[in-house]
């Protein structure tokens, strides 16, 4: 019990690391920050490879299911409570994450949006109605003038 309390708390302080790391790659994409997102990455990266061994070792007690009901009928306190904190941060991790990603979108999107501008493409979502109300895209509204 001693080694797989210890393999959880590894698992549980790799996820504590991932989430701060996550944390700050959320800042870095809030200021823009490309220099700081790369390192980011990097150890994000690093940190999720070491998870990943980690987890294959916990796997040796158990698929999720079964390694779930294996530490509820256990009977340990210390690792019912290791077991529940750490699925609590993994959680916290996965939504940052996907926070995270979400923003990486965004932020892809509007830079698109601005070198369309600035090249003078426009994109599909650039409609607008005629007078007899069907969708035109806006391009050739004004497609005949020349700056």
């Amino acid at each position: 019990m001693n080694e797989l309390l210890s393999l959880l708390q590894t698992i549980h302080n790799h996820s504590q690391q991932l989430l701060g790391c996550l944390e700050d790659e959320k800042a870095a994409l809030d200021q823009q920050d490309f220099s700081q997102l790369t390192q980011l990455c990097q150890n994000k990266q690093t940190l999720l490879d070491q998870l990943q061994s980690l987890d294959q070792q916990r796997q040796h007690y158990g698929q999720p299911q079964s390694f779930n009901r294996y530490i509820a009928s256990c009977g340990d306190s210390r690792l019912i409570k290791q077991w529940n904190t750490t699925r609590g941060l993994i959680a916290r991790c996965q939504q940052q994450n996907e926070t995270n990603g979400r923003l990486m979108i965004r932020q892809q999107q509007i830079q698109q949006e601005l070198i369309g501008m600035l090249s003078g493409k426009r994109f599909e979502k650039d409609t607008t109605y005629n007078s007899s109300g069907n969708q035109q895209r806006s391009s050739q509204l004004l497609g005949d003038i020349k700056a």
